[in-house]
Formats: C-alpha cells, sequence, structure tokens
C-alpha cells in the first residue's frame, strides 16, 4: 500500500529532458494521507485522555481513595472549586489543589471489583 503512495506521489518522467515539467500536487499527496494519520494516532488520543482526566478530576467527592501526582495515597475530606483537602494519616490534612491528583483508587476499585468476581467465577 506504501509503494502505491510512492508511486502516485512520483512525478512522471519528462517527454523531453530539457523541459523538467511535472505534476506540481503529485509531491503533497503524501500529506494529504500522512495529516489524518497524524490526527488518529496523536491528537484524537490525547483529547479523549484530556476529557478522561476532567471527568475524574470534576467527580472527586468526600472520601474518595485518591493517588496524588507525588505518590502519596489519601481520601479526599473536602473539594471546593480548585482546592481539594486530602487526609493523608490520622490528624493530619493536606489542601492541594485538584490537578495534583492522578487517580481516584475508589473509582478503580470499583471498576475492577466486577472483573475479579467474574474471573474468580469463570475459573472454578
Amino acid at each position: 500500500m506504501w509503494n502505491l503512495f510512492l508511486l502516485l506521489a512520483e512525478d512522471p518522467p519528462p517527454a523531453d529532458p530539457g523541459q523538467g515539467g511535472g505534476n506540481p500536487f503529485g509531491a503533497l499527496l503524501p500529506f494529504l494521507f500522512i495529516i489524518p494519520l497524524f490526527w488518529l494516532l496523536l491528537i484524537r488520543p490525547a483529547r479523549k485522555q484530556e476529557a478522561q482526566r476532567k471527568a475524574l478530576l470534576a467527580n472527586l467527592e468526600k472520601d474518595d481513595k485518591i493517588l496524588t501526582n507525588g505518590g502519596i495515597i489519601g481520601y479526599v475530606v473536602s473539594v471546593q472549586d480548585d482546592e481539594v483537602t486530602v487526609r493523608i494519616a490520622d490528624n493530619v490534612k493536606v489542601k492541594m489543589v485538584k490537578s495534583g491528583i492522578a487517580q481516584n483508587l475508589t473509582k478503580l476499585e470499583a471498576l475492577a471489583a466486577p472483573k475479579a468476581t467474574e474471573t474468580a467465577i469463570t475459573t472454578k
């Protein structure tokens, strides 16, 4: 398939060696295929991942178990606009911005629990 694109993009041999004419749009043909491929492989997944991250931060609730970007595991005590208070130990609470949260472990554990029971049922 790639060979077909290269053949289509290639200039035809000139009839007269002195003229040197050719199709100027033939060189642009590979870019017409590269740009959508670039969008499918890079831009679209990045947008999807960003939307998932925004949903994660918007759906934070009290008592959610979270993992911060620094690797600290804690529980959400309160949620304000852009701030979250996290309990990381007994009598130790930390205020942090929402963008410092990497994962919501409560939601991940809830998603993993049905899969674990399905595997246990099928293996018996």
